[in-house]
């Protein structure tokens, strides 16, 4: 079933839902919905791979010499994020309620965790709605609802949860008018770095580079406050396009370009937005970001091990990569905490996973290297296979 706006379905279930439930496959199979892509041709290539380097603490094994362990090949998993429409009771709070109305005005998530020291203050409640595909009923809760500090709340604002608060988005907000209308509804300079970027020839993405020229550059774009915002014909223009994460914006790994013939564009709002900021500034904003900026690396999407899955504990799992390195003795064995429902969910619901199977596991949080090597937050994990080049897949 793909996803649907149920805001209709806050007084009744609405004739899309209903028909998406006569549609729909028996409740004991496993729905797997295809994902729908706001503004695809903005999408960075650094979001359709997973590197498998544990994300260690700052003052344990470096990702680099992590890598060095690996066979040639091995370093990419080419999978997309495990998309399965869980029963009601498997997901996490978050996840079944992903759209709400407050003062009259639909929302939908983010998904994306944000702290309380970023938040003004309560301004109200609303009515968080979600679908059970399984049992074909709308499910809904009154929730509080809270400011993001320098954010106009008609856009974004946070939805608390017994997890912690999230990020909703405005559904079919208007258009802004100008660049300068978008920055101060979102306050930009202060909500937004702009520091990883890559060059751009077309739809090809060129080396990556860190600039420290975040400051100038915002500076900069509020001289360009009038740029209006315009239909544009091309979202791959050559140029260099920024990779850009903040939390109180709910965003990850999002994209803000600024294009040689003279447009800014950026999918923070999901849908593609582009400002003509003319030539002459565009070509002053790259000269700025490439001035001094040293070449590095994309970062992962989303953070990963692999390997074979060696047993099934009270609360864990072991997972030992020796089969994906270079040399027997530079296997790890991964120490996989299960407490997380979604990790747990995979184990008990999907089921498949056996002993001896290659696996690969998402994770959010850290790998703790001691004595084991632990590994926290885990989020998801699917059964993978090893290609004739080295890399591991996860099959659709």
């Amino acid at each position: 079933m793909k996803a649907k706006n149920i805001m209709d379905a806050l007084g009744g279930i609405s004739d899309d839902l209903i028909e998406a439930a006569e549609n729909s496959t028996p409740a004991k199979r496993l729905r797997l919905p295809r994902w729908a892509a706001f503004a695809a041709s903005l999408a960075l290539v650094i979001a359709a791979a997973a590197v498998i380097v544990p994300r260690v603490s700052p003052d344990r094994e470096t990702n680099e010499a992590a890598k060095n362990r690996y066979k040639e090949g091995t370093n990419v998993i080419t999978s997309g994020e495990l998309a399965v429409e869980w029963p009601w009771e498997w997901k996490t709070e978050i996840e079944k309620y992903p759209e709400m109305v407050f003062e009259g005005k639909a929302y939908r998530t983010r998904a994306r965790m944000i702290g309380s020291g970023l938040l003004e203050g309560k301004i109200g409640s609303c009515e968080a709605a979600g679908y059970d595909v399984y049992t074909e009923t709308v499910q809904k809760k009154t929730l509080d609802v809270y400011a993001i500090r320098g954010v106009n709340r008609d856009l974004l604002a946070a939805v608390k949860f017994d997890e912690g608060f999230v990020v909703f988005l405005r559904d079919q907000a208007e258009m802004p008018k100008t660049l300068g209308e978008l920055m101060g509804a979102l306050s930009l300079p202060q909500t937004l770095r702009l520091e990883e970027f890559c060059e751009k020839e077309g739809a090809k993405t060129g080396d990556w580079y860190r600039t420290n020229a975040s400051d100038k550059i915002w500076k900069a774009l509020e001289g360009c406050a009038g740029a209006p915002c315009q239909i544009f014909d091309s979202f791959n223009a050559d140029g260099i396009s920024f990779s850009v994460t903040s939390e109180e914006l709910g965003i990850r790994m999002k994209a803000l370009s600024i294009t040689e013939n003279g447009y800014l564009t950026t999918n923070l709002m999901e849908y593609g937005y582009a400002f003509n900021i003319g030539e002459e500034a565009a070509d002053k904003i790259i000269r700025l970001a490439k001035n001094g900026a040293v070449e590095t690396k994309p970062a992962p999407y989303v953070y990963s091990i692999a390997g074979t899955l060696k047993e099934i504990g009270d609360g864990y799992i072991l997972v030992d990569d020796t089969i994906l390195c270079r040399e027997e003795k530079d296997g790890i064995v991964y120490r996989v905490l299960t407490e997380d429902i979604r990790i747990r969910r995979c184990l008990e619901y999907l089921g498949g996973c056996r002993i001896g199977d290659l696996v690969v596991v998402n994770y959010e949080g850290y790998l703790e290297a001691g004595e084991e090597y632990v590994v926290q937050g885990a989020v998801s994990l699917a059964k993978g296979q090893l290609e004739t080049d080295g890399a591991v897949s996860v099959p659709e």
